[in-house]
């Protein structure tokens, strides 16, 4: 699967995975949607990481844990601090629920990289944040272009929906809008069981798909364990 394969649909600005989650995690009332709010700053650092092993920047060894493949730089602030970062613990590699309990642990550090990701999708002007006020306390409003919105959406459904090529970012996607409880939001009962059945058929079909898909779930269900292990870690 080629990140690069559109299909159709197209776009002025390509958006990351995490800028894509981001997006869509957000409610027409300008805030997170409400089951995606709590957890949303521990799955934007979490996509970062996927993302760069979408561009195999870095990649899993046999025991899950993150391995750096290269320390060029991309352009893109988010991800050359993470991969610093990643370059300065490279003796001690960690998986990727290691490495997001690291980032839940700090959360300037945390911020930091929820921040970089806003002020891109500001830059790209698919994302406005606008300062308001309610009972005298600071609120911040995030306008989302609804035709990037509607792309997004679009884009799952052009590749997963009917035939022609499918781009391994909106594999991770559909996945990571499953696991956040986003998916139902934007496409019926009957639309989820068909992109279920969907990917069921890609790993049928290709040997390498099924074994990039496993890694995958494997590195979704090392997400959903570090943020049950942060949600616990901070009511104790």
């Amino acid at each position: 699967m080629n990140k690069h394969e559109i299909g159709v649909i197209h776009m002025p600005v390509e958006l990351t995975l995490p800028e894509e989650l981001l997006i869509l995690g957000i409610d027409d009332t300008h805030r997170f949607k409400l089951h995606f709010r709590s957890h949303q700053k521990n799955y934007t650092v979490g996509t970062v990481l996927l993302e760069l092993l979408l561009r195999e920047i870095i990649e899993m060894d046999e025991k899950g844990r993150l391995i750096l493949t290269s320390s060029s730089m991309t352009g893109v602030p988010y991800l050359d601090r993470v991969i610093q970062l990643l370059a300065e613990h490279e003796r001690k590699p960690k998986n990727l629920k290691k490495w997001i309990i690291y980032f839940g642990n700090r959360n300037r550090l945390r911020n930091q990289v929820n921040q970089a990701v806003l002020e891109s999708l500001q830059t790209k002007e698919v994302l406005k944040v606008e300062q308001s006020r309610f009972l005298f306390i600071p609120v911040k409003k995030f306008v989302v272009n609804m035709d990037a919105r509607e792309y997004v959406v679009q884009k799952i459904r052009a590749e997963l929906l009917e035939e022609g090529p499918v781009e391994a970012q909106t594999v991770l996607l559909v996945f990571l809008l499953e696991r956040a409880k986003l998916l139902g939001d934007y496409f019926s009962h009957y639309e989820e069981k068909q992109l279920k059945s969907r990917l069921k058929e890609l790993k049928e079909q290709d040997q390498q798909i099924a074994e990039w898909v496993k890694s995958v779930r494997k590195a979704m269900d090392e997400m959903d364990a570090a943020i049950t292990t942060i949600i616990a870690t901070t009511a104790s």
